[in-house]
């Protein structure tokens, strides 16, 4: 269970795995397994603690945040993932895309994301020029959209989204070699089906 979605930690592995078996020393074993994992031992460090940040939301849609990660190119000529998070929720969204363009990050922000679920009440993102450009303000504005960011002395402001980042560069680091190549075509299917610890959704 845990080797096959992406080697999630003890406490997303074990209410899958409760889903389907059931023996005595289950949890036990299940937090041994995941402790001494070897791939995990050799992939997963220890992510830098963000410094603490008092944003409060009580729905989803009132605050979504987004990000650029960077990967090792994929089979499809894909280095970059827009990664965008609903914060009450947790609910991750992660895009494979060729470029961090400001257009082409608008167009996957739209296409990809509000197509599906609509509008957020506030987007949220550190200052990149990508995320700060004239295209994503007048979206915004035409959305009633407002909009925020991080400032020059708090760059980890947007630490759910940095946190995220943590977790799924861990989850593709430990594809099996001949599924590397492929990475953006399983990017977040295995996070989103694991139960988040803080609101148990």
């Amino acid at each position: 269970m845990h080797d096959g979605i992406g080697h999630p930690g003890r406490d997303r592995t074990t209410p899958l795995a409760k889903e389907r078996f059931w023996w005595p020393s289950m949890c036990k074993d299940i937090e041994a397994w995941c402790k001494d994992c070897p791939r995990c031992l050799r992939r997963k460090t220890q992510p830098a603690v963000a410094p603490l940040v008092t944003i409060k939301t009580t729905q989803p849609m009132e605050l979504v945040c987004m990000d650029y990660l960077t990967n090792e190119p994929s089979a499809g000529g894909f280095e970059n993932v827009l990664v965008i998070t609903d914060h009450f929720t947790r609910f991750a969204q992660a895009i494979p895309i060729k470029n961090q363009t400001a257009r082409t990050t608008a167009e996957a922000l739209f296409t990809t994301f509000i197509g599906h679920y609509g509008f957020p009440e506030r987007l949220h993102s550190d200052q990149g020029a990508n995320f700060e450009s004239k295209i994503i303000k007048e979206l915004c504005q035409l959305a009633g959209v407002a909009k925020s960011r991080t400032s020059s002395y708090h760059p980890m402001g947007n630490g759910q989204t940095k946190r995220f980042n943590q977790t799924l560069l861990g989850m593709l680091g430990t594809l099996e070699a001949d599924k590397k190549r492929e990475w953006h075509k399983s990017l977040t299917h295995a996070y989103n089906s694991t139960t988040h610890q803080f609101n148990q959704i």
